[in-house]
């Protein structure tokens, strides 16, 4: 079996996966291979993919026996995909033709490092724009600083980078059962590696996130509030398993608190929604 395995979920998104899949086709690494888990889609995802691949060996599909929950489906592709280094890759995103060979590279240039990521473009289908994204570079310091840096400069895309296996199953160990939630899962998981700093860079090459509107799986107010304040409470658990001078936990903890609001919900404009609905369908009940 190949070191590198990508997977791929995917639900009634024939038109996409064929991009995909081409784009992976014409990778320059020497040796993968990519897994296919369909969800129980009801388009042409089977002929597309077999249209795409044609023989080609590095690539299979498997369908499931009945539809499961998104992130059901891909838990059990990476669990169907067991390479030494693993990739998720969603079935509409797309990447420059070296991107699995520098991901592979810098994996292996730093032993250290749990995961590796790129630059990003943002691909606005809409409007046809595209917008480079660059890796900030990592400042002078030592590991605080970079751990701070990288909270500051979090994207989710970070996840479809390429992973040593153990550490992603450790990651989901840590945090995959006790967040219930598909809003800021990917930021989530990747939490106990970007904490401990284990992240490396890979240059020049990018990933491309195509842009088509907003996920199905955003919250409520009142969700989000409550995913917000258990996502607190999980990072604050993983905080305190990493041995932290006291002098620099401060700049620890207003960079996770930058994050939880720019990426899982602004807390305070929370607060003042739920609290003006909650108002609001009082006022409501008494007006009947």
């Amino acid at each position: 079996m190949p070191r590198i395995g990508v997977a791929i979920p995917t639900k009634n998104r024939a038109d996409l996966l064929r991009e995909t899949l081409i784009c992976l086709k014409d990778q320059t690494a020497a040796a993968f291979e990519v897994l296919v888990l369909d969800n129980d889609s009801t388009d042409a995802t089977p002929q597309v993919f077999a249209e795409t691949v044609g023989d080609d060996p590095r690539f299979r599909y498997s369908k499931q026996d009945s539809g499961v929950p998104m992130l059901r489906n891909f838990l059990d592709a990476m669990e169907a995909m067991p390479a030494d280094y693993f990739m998720w890759r969603a079935d509409d995103d797309l990447s420059a033709p070296n991107y699995i060979e520098r991901l592979a590279q810098a994996l292996d240039a730093a032993p250290e490092a749990d995961l590796a990521i790129s630059a990003l473009r943002r691909w606005h289908t809409e409007t046809d724009e595209v917008k480079l994204i660059p890796m900030p570079d990592f400042p002078a310091g030592d590991a605080i600083d970079r751990t701070v840096h990288l909270l500051r400069n979090k994207r989710p895309t970070w996840i479809y980078g390429l992973w040593r296996r153990p550490a992603l199953v450790h990651n989901l160990a840590r945090v995959g059962d006790r967040y219930p939630y598909a809003w800021a899962w990917d930021h989530l998981l990747m939490m106990p590696s970007v904490l401990a700093g284990r992240v490396t860079i890979a240059q020049d090459t990018w990933f491309v996130q195509r842009i088509m509107g907003r996920g199905a799986y955003e919250l409520a107010n009142r969700e989000r509030l409550a995913a917000r304040q258990l996502y607190a409470r999980i990072c604050a658990d993983l905080l305190a398993d990493i041995d932290v001078p006291p002098a620099r936990l401060p700049a620890l903890q207003a960079a996770l608190e930058f994050h939880l609001d720019d990426r899982v919900g602004p807390l305070k404009k929370l607060r003042r929604r739920v609290l003006k609905e909650r108002l609001l369908a009082t006022l409501g009940l008494r007006r009947h």
